[in-house]
């Protein structure tokens, strides 16, 4: 190029695209091939990339397949879990079933015979009701005599003709009282005839508070033993008037603190007119934001509400002003025959048969503690059962609790019968011993109804006692 461009310009030129056409040639048969190739490739991309397409296509449906099989195999995976948690929620109730069938076995018979009576109650407990608030308002100075015309003839011929039903010789006892309570009062001392337990009844179930005409010392013993912290106050010393500083300092303190209280005095009528005891013998409180008070002299005194107040004069029939009859519940103390018999039995024997004394007073302790542990546990099931908030199959510690407290009350109702054996045939042996008893309890009330004739026979129980003591020894 450069000679032929020194021989001429024109050639120079000539040469210059000559040799452009050369090198031209020269790439243009080396890029032939790859072009061809590039083509074929091309051409073989569009037909992969159709595959590819197709493939993609046929993925996107495999997937929505598999997809919806998922969806379908968690779901059945669900239902079988919700399914195996019921059958195992069943189970669980049908072994709380059994165990709750085996906790009230023998309960369905005694509460659907209970519920019956209860309906057949349910049309009596009005003049049932009014029965026994008659007995309680009008009873208590009244003898067992007077009592039964009262209860059993009067006030039933009365209901009777307003057309009010009333049960057939009603008991008062079972009425107002249970059998546990009763085991109680026997075990304090008191006798064991009607008259005893439903003086028992008056001191313990009227609104107002007792006075208890005891010439024989009877409720007043009976009291002593019944109230644990018993505080006493005798009217008879000179030095206790209800005005003393000792009389109203111990009344405060048992105002204050919910302890029994008892007031005695041995002679005339016990009037609390014009004394501190006025206002709370009337039950006077007085409620405030802090609780109830009532005015002891010139303060005023807290109450607490578990305080008791217990009167006791030991004349038989002492002089009773309207007003003493309508602010406190009289009830007679006096001892009757048959009272009278049972106590001077239980001296012979303890006398004669120490160890069968022993033994029997071990055996009443036994008695009423089981009717006490028994009447805890029903209470405990009965509550339990209609205050659980949940389904009673679902509720695992009412079920153990329900198979704890049957099983506790089938061993105390097992020695409750063992107990009850016992007592039957102890009973027995007291039969025995029991005209000693009966000439005893005649001879104190012969001679003490020679006091009719004159004051100078009157006799006391504890010196017949004495004399009684004397005589077995």
């Amino acid at each position: 190029v450069d000679s032929a461009r020194k021989a001429s310009p024109l050639g120079g030129a000539l040469a210059m695209w000559v040799k452009a056409l050369v090198a031209y040639k020269e790439l243009a048969l080396t890029l032939r091939p790859k072009t061809l190739a590039m083509e074929e490739k091309d051409k073989a991309y569009q037909v992969v990339a159709k595959q590819l397409v197709n493939a993609q296509e046929e993925l996107d449906y495999a997937q929505a397949d598999v997809d919806t099989m998922q969806s379908e195999f968690e779901e059945t995976f669900a239902q079988k879990k919700r399914l195996q948690d019921e059958t195992e929620s069943t189970k669980r109730r049908m072994v709380a079933a059994t165990a709750l069938l085996e906790a009230l076995e023998g309960e369905k018979a005694r509460w659907t015979t209970e519920a019956t009576l209860v309906e057949v109650q349910k049309q009596r407990v009005l003049g049932d009701c009014l029965v026994a608030s008659c007995f309680l308002t009008f009873c208590g100075q009244l003898g067992s005599a007077a009592r039964d015309k009262l209860l059993k003839f009067d006030a039933v011929v009365d209901l009777e003709a307003r057309d009010v039903a009333v049960t057939g010789n009603l008991s008062l006892v079972k009425m107002l009282s249970d059998d546990a309570e009763v085991g109680e009062w026997y075990l304090d001392g008191l006798p064991g005839d009607d008259v005893s337990r439903h003086n028992a009844l008056l001191v313990c179930r009227s609104v107002r508070w007792p006075l208890l005409l005891d010439p024989q010392g009877i409720g007043g013993a009976w009291i002593r033993r019944k109230e644990e912290g018993l505080k006493i106050l005798s009217l008879d010393d000179w030095k206790l008037r209800p005005s003393s500083l000792k009389f109203m300092g111990t009344l405060e303190e048992c105002l204050m603190y919910g302890k029994p209280l008892m007031v005695e005095h041995s002679s005339g009528a016990l009037d609390v007119a014009g004394t501190p005891l006025e206002r709370v013998a009337d039950k006077r409180w007085k409620q405030t934001p802090k609780g109830l008070v009532v005015r002891v002299g010139d303060q005023e005194v807290p109450v607490d509400p578990k305080f008791k107040l217990y009167l006791c004069c030991q004349e038989e029939s002492p002089d009773l002003t309207p007003e003493i009859s309508t602010r406190l519940n009289v009830v007679s103390f006096a001892i009757t025959q048959h009272g009278l018999e049972e106590q001077l039995l239980q001296q012979v024997v303890k006398a004669e048969k120490p160890e069968l004394f022993s033994k029997r007073r071990k055996t009443q302790e036994e008695v009423n503690a089981c009717m006490q542990r028994v009447k805890a546990l029903e209470s405990e099931i009965l509550t339990r059962l209609s205050t659980t908030p949940a389904n009673l199959l679902e509720d695992s510690s009412l079920i153990e609790a329900l198979s704890n407290t049957k099983k506790t009350w089938r061993e105390v109702q097992d020695r409750l019968k063992i107990a009850n054996d016992t007592e039957a045939k102890l009973q027995s042996s007291y039969e025995d011993l029991k005209s000693v008893a009966e000439r005893g309890s005649l001879l104190f009330f012969l001679m003490n109804s020679l006091s009719g004739i004159s004051r100078m026979y009157h006799t006391s129980l504890s010196h017949l006692q004495r004399i009684f003591t004397q005589a077995i020894d």
